[in-house]
């Protein structure tokens, strides 16, 4: 002890003296690991009288100070300690002092603690995860480190052991006599004191039982001279006046309003509190009992954007929790709005989370504007109270907290609120409050640290005052004592309630109103939230009645997700990595981003705009219950969708406003009342409304929701928007007008004042009369009018169908579908949609104007759609809800191209077939990106998919168009699923999410022989259920077809269980029909398999897909007992050779990768699939899987019967594949010429993910140049399985179902399925996969012959023996191992679960792939189940290499690149940018300049990094730097600040990381802490705005850079300094500041003490800094000081020879450690 004393005395500032330590040392040293973390609790002096001549001063309370020693990195883990006297006390200590112990990597901590009475105390120490390591679904229970719980005493006696001294002045009884003397807290008007919250928490078995809470315990704050007091039911009820408190906050805050109603409810009405809709609530919840009203709103402060800030998605993982276009910041204020609205209501009291995480850093101007933007709300008559309170004083959040950071935090917001200068407003030191509480949080003890509330859901009675048994149902100290603080705030002091409260308390009926969305997110802040109410107790959760806005949980965009994440919290659930995407609207489609690959990120390139560059198309809408003027609500919606849709199509924004909006208006009261008074109704009072609305929107543009846009693009609206004029271009009618929000405010009040005093009986008074009035005064000259909107329909009838005259809509503006018009049309017979009455023209206005929209997009594209079929089909047989599609994002239509009639023949027997079902997938997305898969399905009936047969580009949208083709085989009903699937290398493997379906995907259709038309299609009557029955009697087993040409073609039908085709289904009902083959698959039974008389022997050679076919025939034949443990056994999983023998059956699976086959002969190359090895350089796979064909053959009484083998063929379009031909026909030369089995190929393209990749025309060509292969190969025992025609029906049943289309997936999985099999037994599917299945069954058929020549062979009873299994499988998948004659570990009985000492003694290990073949260039990208895998290549000359396995990659000498590069590194990497200067520049000569460099690489080597050098030649790599260089020449911007910003650019093409000047020089910043910082992606200066240590991203480097770039100025100003690190200095000040971590851990002063003739170096100066930068102006200052490491130098001479100093440095701050 003292030995180390002596070592770090300089870092033991806060150890007392030695005397006290050793005294006061308390715990008993055999019972802790002293190697491991451990804490110690020490007193620093003896209580003592002061050094005062009053002798009634007694000396204070010495703290007592828990030091944990040995703890952890505090990058990864905190500390708290608790100390707790069971139903007396329970308290926390603050940290106030943390060293690190360089010797052990370890850390020291010092907590403080003064008691407030004596007793007998524990003291827990617990560790908690920091941060980011969180992981909240690990619900285990918070360490607790040694010696805890720790017992100790505090008394007056003199301390010494386990007994702590305390003042004579720390008592019982003198925190009694202070309590009487402390006011009511709602008194304490001074903002400095009421802030400190800092108390004690007494229990039940104190004498404090006066204002306790009703579990007995009571919080007395120690620093505000007040008490809280409490309230009880009784007091609630009898309220005399109403009051009123609203909750604005978290889910953390809602325990507080939880807290309020489990006060005030009776037993029985709040029994279902915990799940009723009350008790979860996202939304608006609110409670009326008596004269109490308690108000909860959802506020999520964390989501508040600045004002005007540009528009963002945010995305918590993978979910969306804000859309890009909603404001939560605006939405906000709408409802500080909302709360003052109505003087009677008025809030007494609002508790408000606000957000202020910037400790330490001054001022956050973020929490500042959004805080005095709401108080602004606040009338100035209003007298309640406005308390304020942080995320901090959560569970999780009191945990985190030093003392100095707690103290620091409580002055800064001292500070804040003193600046709101309002009496009104409160802050609420949460955090003193709770933490004290956090073993009695939610999960209790154990849960120290975890994301939790303060309050949970319990069951506990309690006799309240009233003398009623009650029951607890939320239980929270903290959540209730802050709810008594509210109500004390609300009902004023104990005494003055007395006074004034009911003499009898009055318990009324419970009165309460919700809405509250179904899912947390996204998250939505409504203001005028449309609430459900209901009287009497609460009960549970019922959705239907939940309020209407149910909010769907939307999944995050791709893209977003690919954005690097800019935050990362814990909580209940889940980690949160937070996502904030920056989105340019004006390239999106829609206001709300539906479909996220129409949006365009911002944030990876440049910053996004502040505001949407398209102009704003304004409507008015509110909801009218049952609907008026002759439609429906659900109709006025439609038409509203139809509108917003149309109006997007032509690249406007839309925005609706309602009722909300007008309010806002100062004049919305008069003129309201004004219309009441004139007797007018709802309806065309709602019309004036909009006028104000628009005021209040900033003018602009708008238009009637049935009003629909023809030549009225965005680009011409914004250019005839220019000026601010009233414009009305349907004359008096305004359907359509623009004016500035000036003129709207002139116009309404025109019309306000033409409004008659009083209606004559007949006058007809709405808007647009009033407008009518106006264009008849004086003041129409002041406004522009016209007629540019189209008020009639012009259809020309042709025989049976309509044909719109496109010249009739030439200049004009836009359509207005009123009534008139829709009657008009009606009567005429030219109306859109046939067959329809005049009301149902009116009502059916949305489908109408779509049609025509889209007639009227036909006259525009008429160029671009060659491929759309004659209108006339596709009017009769168009089949969509045009109202229920969003047409300006990607949709789909059904078309059928002519009625079904009979052939031009002469025969009339003969009926024309089935006209092909065409979907046409609309507004697709580039197939670089994307291709669309369309399924058709009819539950346990059908299963089937369309081929892609056409498509076009339109380059107009750029977008595509796609026609897909499919015949229905029989008449019913079909539902049509269009699936958008992510392309080739875009795939995220790992990213689980649902297919995205197009709508209106699932779409129903009837195909049946009546006449078409509406959702009805036509059928051949040939195409019959009783049609395919005979086919298939016709037909032969497959097994039998000889012909490899009729083989090949395994297109066909899947039936389901519900047909009647049972007879050869699988074990699911299933049944696959070929079409043109001719044949039909049998099907084997296990009673079959067990019945075989004669050895048989199946060979599956390939992947894991293939894999899924022998565990089929594995699932097939074991009994229920073999297989329970299939999943789990090595069989299930098998990366190498597997068998199985069940009787005279044998199954062999060997895991056989074509993809990794190279040519004979071929130079040695090490594959690598991302970082690992795949294949080693000195194996050949081809040679191998040559040698395991000679295996098979070895012994002509084991020769397989059949083999089904995968093999590559991926060159479809381009002829003979010369690879695959040469492989196979080595292979085919291992067969003996007497083998009489069969060899069934197939390639990838069965699998799951493939078969929904292939165009009708590319299938069809594939089949035609395999069929040719085949022939080519002359061997009729060879047939071509094209899995594809199989599978490809079967994509919605594959192994994810079907959200997992064009997932990396198999069509097999594994199951728990039961299913009664023809023994009659019971058994249970393990593996599941019709597919899968079937291609057993076909493979058995092979094998066995053809059913009826099975049943004459087979065993007459069969016979269940013994399964027998062996199996050599590595552990890993990779490195691919293909060993031919592998030694196998065989068992009998049922398989077991997998034991990995029994695997395959060759444990293949997973090597890394080396650094020198990682940076050879991506040969090929193909993604996996689990990943997307980068595929390298690496050619190596192995006579350079030391084994002939490449162990040490270093020594591998690389063929694909100029020179080799070395290992990989393990270490991080630390960057700097050099371009050497010719002559030198800056102070130094170009030798000096390199010395530094030398310097600079050899310090940070010796602190365990790597280095790296970047030049101009990397950074010239990235796309923007002649951009960039460009921009700095023109500014005049000479090179040497030029190559400053270069080094950005390189930094992205370098991947991101570390960079740091060459002057910069590491203290504690090594390898080691840097790998755990640079975990987080986040741009990170530390260094504030001075790059001289930066960590970020490639992306985020890349957004700032851009950024910066942004920033430069257009023009340079003579005076102006242009650097980069002023640009970033610009940033720092810019509203981006906020996603970039700004920090000051670089040093820049050198601290030397000057002795008498030497230097040493105060390295107390030097702790907790990461790095020093040896700048210009450090050197400098540091020689003019004469504290330079070199002595008597110049100032000049000190910049030039940094490189020395900075060693001498290095040198002496290595001693210091």
């Amino acid at each position: 002890d003292d030995y180390r004393n002596c070592q770090d005395r300089h870092d033991d500032e806060h150890v007392l003296p030695k005397k006290s330590l050793r005294s006061f040392v308390n715990y008993n040293d055999t019972s802790v690991n002293k190697s491991d973390v451990y804490f110690r609790v020490i007193q620093s002096m003896s209580t003592k009288k002061n050094n005062s001549s009053n002798p009634n001063i007694t000396a204070p309370t010495p703290p007592i100070l828990v030091e944990v020693i040995n703890a952890r990195n505090p990058e990864n883990y905190e500390y708290t300690v608790t100390i707790s006297s069971n139903k007396i006390y329970t308290g926390t200590a603050l940290q106030v002092k943390s060293t690190k112990h360089n010797a052990t990597n370890s850390f020291r901590h010092i907590f403080r603690w003064i008691p407030s009475f004596p007793g007998e105390y524990k003291i827990f120490v617990h560790q908690v995860l920091n941060g980011v390591h969180k992981d909240p679904l690990n619900r285990q229970p918070t360490p607790l480190v040694s010696p805890s719980p720790l017992s100790i005493i505090v008394g007056q006696q003199k301390g010494g052991g386990n007994v702590f001294e305390i003042s004579s002045e720390a008592t019982m009884e003198r925190i009694e006599d202070r309590i009487r003397k402390s006011v009511p807290c709602q008194t304490v008007n001074r903002v400095d004191a009421y802030s400190k919250w800092s108390g004690d928490w007494v229990g039940p078995d104190t004498p404090f039982q006066d204002h306790s809470i009703r579990t007995g315990w009571r919080f007395l704050p120690r620093d505000m001279g007040c008490h809280i007091e409490s309230f009880s039911r009784r007091d609630l009820l009898s309220i005399s006046k109403k009051k009123s408190i609203w909750v604005l906050g978290t889910s953390v805050f809602r325990g507080v309003f939880l807290s309020l109603v489990d006060l005030i409810l009776s037993p029985e009405e709040k029994e279902e509190l915990s799940s009723s809709v009350i008790g979860k609530c996202w939304g608006r919840a609110l409670i009326k009992k008596g004269n109490l009203e308690l108000v909860y709103q959802d506020f999520r402060a964390q989501m508040f954007e600045p004002f005007g800030s540009p528009k963002v998605m945010e995305c918590h993982n993978e979910k969306i929790a804000k859309d890009a276009d909603d404001s939560f910041i605006q939405n906000a204020a709408d409802t500080w709005v909302e709360m003052f609205r109505d003087k009677d209501s008025w809030p007494d009291v609002i508790f408000m989370f606000v957000l202020y995480d910037n400790v330490g850093h001054g001022r956050d101007g973020l929490f500042f504007t959004h805080l005095e933007h709401f108080m602004s709300k606040i009338p100035p008559s209003w007298n309640g109270t406005l308390l304020l309170a942080d995320r901090f004083w959560s569970a999780i959040g009191v945990t985190h907290r030093s003392y100095h950071k707690y103290h620091l935090y409580l002055e800064e917001i001292n500070e804040m609120v003193h600046a709101l200068n309002d009496t009104r407003v409160r802050w609420l030191d949460g955090m003193g409050i709770s933490r004290e509480m956090v073993m009695y949080s939610e999960y209790g003890p154990d849960g120290i640290g975890a994301s939790q509330h303060f309050h949970g859901f319990c069951d506990v009675p309690y006799l309240e005052d009233m003398g009623q048994n009650n029951t607890m149902r939320v239980c929270g100290n903290v959540t209730e004592i802050l709810g008594q603080l509210l109500l004390s705030h609300a009902l004023g002091t104990k005494k003055q309630f007395d006074l004034e409260k009911l003499e009898e308390p009055k318990d009324e009926a419970l009165e309460y109103c919700h809405a509250c969305p179904l899912a947390l997110t996204p998250f939505k802040l409504v203001a005028y939230p449309e609430v459900t109410c209901s009287e009497g107790k609460l009960h549970p959760r019922n959705d239907d009645e939940v309020y209407s806005f149910k909010a769907k949980q939307k999944i995050c965009p791709q893209w977003c997700l690919e954005h690097e994440v800019d935050e990362v919290i814990p909580s209940q659930s889940d980690m949160i990595n937070i996502r904030r995407c920056k989105v340019d609207l004006a390239d999106v489609t829609t206001s709300s981003i539906e479909s996220a690959s129409a949006a365009k990120v911002k944030s990876q390139v440049t910053p996004a705009k502040d505001k949407p560059t398209k102009p704003i198309m304004h409507t008015f809408f509110e909801s009218v219950v049952g609907g008026c003027c002759g439609m429906s609500q659900e109709q006025h919606e439609q038409l509203l969708k139809a509108w917003k849709e149309s109006w997007e199509a032509r690249g406007w924004e839309t925005m609706i406003l309602t009722a909300q909006d007008a309010r806002k208006h100062k004049d919305f009261g008069t003129l309201e009342k004004k219309l009441i008074s004139l007797e007018i109704n709802e309806y065309n009072r709602r019309c004036y409304w909009r006028w104000l609305a628009m005021v209040e929107a900033g003018g602009g543009w708008i238009s009637d929701y049935d009003v629909f846009p023809l030549e009225l693009t965005a680009e011409l609206g914004a250019e005839m928007g220019k000026n601010g004029t009233f414009k009305a271009f349907d004359n008096h009618v305004p359907s359509l007008i623009h004016a500035s929000s000036n003129e709207w405010d002139r116009v309404i009040h025109l019309m306000m004042d033409l409004l008659p005093n009083k209606r004559a009986d007949d006058t007809v008074i709405s808007d647009m009369y009033s407008l009518l009035e106006v264009s008849k005064s004086s003041s129409k000259n002041s406004i522009v009018w016209s007629y540019r909107v189209k008020t009639s329909i012009n259809y020309t009838k042709g025989s049976d169908s309509l044909s719109l005259d496109c010249s009739k809509y030439s200049k004009q503006l836009a359509i207005h579908f009123s009534h008139h018009l829709c009657k008009r049309a009606a009567s005429a017979q030219v109306f859109p949609l046939a067959n329809v009455t005049i009301d149902e023209a009116v009502a059916r206005r949305a489908e109408a104007a779509l049609l025509l929209m889209d007639d009227y997009r036909n006259c525009q594209d008429r160029h671009d759609d060659e491929h759309v079929l004659p209108k006339k089909s596709l009017r009769s047989f168009v089949n969509y809800n045009d109202t229920s599609v969003n047409k300006s994002d990607v949709y789909f239509r059904v078309i059928q191209s002519m009625s079904t009639k009979k052939n031009n023949s002469s025969n009339p027997n003969i009926t024309a077939p089935t006209p092909p079902i065409l979907v046409e997938v609309i507004n697709a997305r580039n197939p670089e990106n994307y291709e669309y898969t369309v399924t058709i399905s009819s539950n346990k009936i059908y299963t089937g998919t369309a081929l892609q047969v056409k498509s076009t580009k339109h380059n107009a949208t750029n977008s595509f168009r796609h026609i897909f083709r499919w015949i229905p085989s029989f008449p019913g009903e079909y539902k049509i699923f269009v699936h958008q699937v992510l392309n080739g290398v875009h795939k995220d493997p790992l990213n689980r999410q649902p297919t995205p379906l197009v709508s209106p995907s699932p779409l129903s259709i009837i195909v049946g022989q009546q006449k078409g038309g509406g959702n009805v299609f036509e059928i051949s009557s040939e195409a019959t259920m009783e049609r395919i029955e005979d086919r298939i009697r016709k037909s032969v087993p497959c097994q039998t077809v000889n012909r490899v040409d009729a083989y090949s073609k395994w297109s066909g039908d899947w039936v389901g269980p519900d047909t009647p085709f049972q007879d050869h289904s699988i074990r699911t009902g299933w049944r696959f029909l070929p079409r043109d083959m001719g044949c039909h698959i049998e099907s084997f039974s296990r009673r079959d398999l067990l019945s075989i008389s004669k050895k048989k022997s199946i060979w599956v050679l390939g992947t894991s897909v293939f894999r899924g076919v022998f565990l089929s025939l594995v699932d097939l034949i074991l009994s229920p007992e073999e297989k329970e443990e299939l999943s789990s056994s090595v069989i299930g999983k098998c990366w190498g050779r597997a068998l199985i023998k069940k009787g005279n059956l044998e199954l062999v699976y060997q895991d056989f990768r074509a993809q990794m086959f190279e040519p004979f002969g071929s130079p040695k190359v090490m594959e690598c699939h991302n970082e690992k090895i795949a294949k080693d350089a000195d194996d050949s796979f081809i040679q191998n899987a040559a040698d395991t064909w000679v295996e098979m053959f070895r012994d002509k009484d084991s020769w397989p019967d059949v083999i089904f083998m995968f093999v590559l063929y991926d060159n479809v379009g381009h002829g003979r594949d010369g690879l695959f031909f040469t492989h196979l026909e080595h292979f085919m030369s291992k067969i003996p010429p007497s083998w009489n089995g069969t060899l069934l190929l197939a390639d990838r393209f069965w699998s799951a993910i493939g078969v929904t990749h292939r165009s009708y025309h590319k299938y069809h060509l594939y089949l035609e140049e395999i069929n040719e292969m085949v022939h080519a190969l002359n061997d009729t025992r060879v047939r071509w399985l094209d899995g594809m025609g199989i599978s490809r029906e079967m994509v919605m049943y594959s192994e994810y179902g079907p959200d997992g289309i064009g997932a990396s997936q198999h069509f097999h999985g594994f199951c728990d399925v039961p299913y009664l099999e023809d023994m009659g037994q019971n058994n249970t599917m393990r593996v599941c996969g019709n597919v899968t299945e079937i291609l057993g069954q076909l493979l058995l058929s092979h094998a066995l012959g053809t059913k009826k020549q099975f049943d004459l062979e087979k065993l007459e009873e069969p016979k269940d023996e013994a399964l027998e299994y062996c199996h050599a499988c590595p552990l890993a998948l990779t490195p691919f191992k293909l060993v031919a004659y592998p030694e196998v570990t065989c068992s009998e009985g049922k398989l077991h679960p997998r034991n990995d000492d029994e695997v395959y003694s060759f444990k293949a290990k997973q090597k890394i792939c080396p650094q020198w073949c990682l940076e050879h260039e991506v040969d090929e990208v193909i993604p996996s189940q689990s990943d997307m895998i980068n595929i390298r290549r690496c050619k190596v000359d192995l006579a350079d290499v030391t084994t002939s396995s490449i162990e040490s990659a270093s020594a591998a000498k690389v063929k694909s690149q100029v020179t080799p590069a070395k290992d990989k590194p393990t270490k991080p990497i630390m960057h700097t940018f050099f371009e050497s200067v010719v002559g030198g520049c800056c102070g130094m000569s170009q030798e000096q300049h390199e010395q530094l460099l030398k310097a600079w690489k050899e310090s940070w080597e010796a602190r365990g990094w790597e280095t790296m050098i970047l030049t101009a030649q990397d950074a010239r790599k990235h796309k923007d730097f002649g951009t960039l260089e460009k921009k700095l020449i023109s500014l005049e911007i000479n090179e040497y600040n030029r190559r400053c910003y270069w080094r950005w650019l390189a930094m992205v093409e370098a991947g991101g990381g570390w960079i740091s000047d060459y002057d910069v020089f590491p203290l504690e910043l090594t390898a080691e802490l840097g790998a755990e910082m640079g975990k987080n992606g986040t741009f990170k200066a530390f260094d504030n705005h001075v790059p001289s240590l930066i960590h970020a991203s490639s992306n985020e480097w890349d957004r700032v850079i851009h950024l910066m770039m942004d920033l430069l100025p257009n023009k340079r100003a003579d005076d102006t300094v242009i650097s980069d690190m002023y640009s970033l200095l610009e940033v720092s000040k810019s509203s981006s500041k906020n996603s970039i971590v700004w920090s000051y851990r670089v040093k820049t002063s050198i601290n030397y003490t000057k002795g008498s003739d030497s230097l040493s170096l105060d390295c107390s100066k030097y702790s907790k800094q990461l790095a020093i930068h040896f700048s210009h102006h450090l050197c400098k200052r540091a020689a003019s000081a004469q504290v330079f490491p070199l002595a008597n130098v110049t100032i000049d001479e000190a910049v030039a020879r940094r490189a020395e100093a900075a060693l001498l440095l290095m040198d002496d701050y290595r001693n210091c450690q």
